[in-house]
């Protein structure tokens, strides 16, 4: 994964000048897409992406973070965990989305080559978690908050424990597996 993260990375040697750009576009983490294809079109970026467009916005040792539209980017998220399935098999990946209103929201683990497990939010069902992203002055009155941080931290919260239930049971049915083949 430390390979893929520096394979999105423009060398410092080939930036542009004066430019803040650092970030390569998210295709060319791989060089085996299919090359007939034109990737200028949405609908390359939906079947082979995930989302109308996406871009990253920050890349880390361990970790990549990304903008898109429409959607996740789930082909670009299993691609990325395949990639790495052939390195080590047993990799697990973890991950958590959110729409900018949101209008939805999750977390999946992928495992063995796949999409594990995935727990989406949508706004109809996060309504009875207590979470709102909204104000209505005709509801709420005229004052709407200042800091909408303790909703957000909230969110995050809800995908964290679902990763880890998602992780205990994948831990478990690997258990099983084992056992069973002993």
């Amino acid at each position: 994964f430390h390979d893929l993260c520096d394979r999105a990375i423009i060398p410092e040697e080939e930036r542009p000048k004066d430019s803040w750009e650092y970030l390569k576009p998210v295709y060319e983490l791989f060089d085996t897409w299919d090359d007939t294809e034109d990737r200028d079109t949405r609908g390359w970026w939906v079947d082979n992406i995930g989302a109308k467009w996406c871009h990253f916005i920050d890349v880390g040792d361990d970790s990549m973070h990304f903008e898109s539209a429409w959607g996740y980017p789930d082909a670009l998220f299993l691609r990325i965990h395949q990639e790495a399935c052939k390195i080590d098999p047993n990799v697990v990946m973890t991950i958590r989305y959110d729409d900018e209103m949101p209008n939805f929201f999750g977390s999946a683990v992928y495992a063995n080559g796949e999409m594990y497990d995935e727990e989406y939010w949508d706004s109809d069902s996060y309504d009875n978690l207590e979470l709102k992203f909204y104000w209505d002055e005709e509801e709420e009155g005229a004052e709407e908050p200042e800091d909408w941080e303790p909703t957000y931290d909230r969110l995050y919260e809800i995908q964290d424990d679902d990763i880890s239930g998602m992780l205990e049971s994948l831990a478990e049915a690997r258990e099983d597996a084992s056992d069973s083949t002993d």
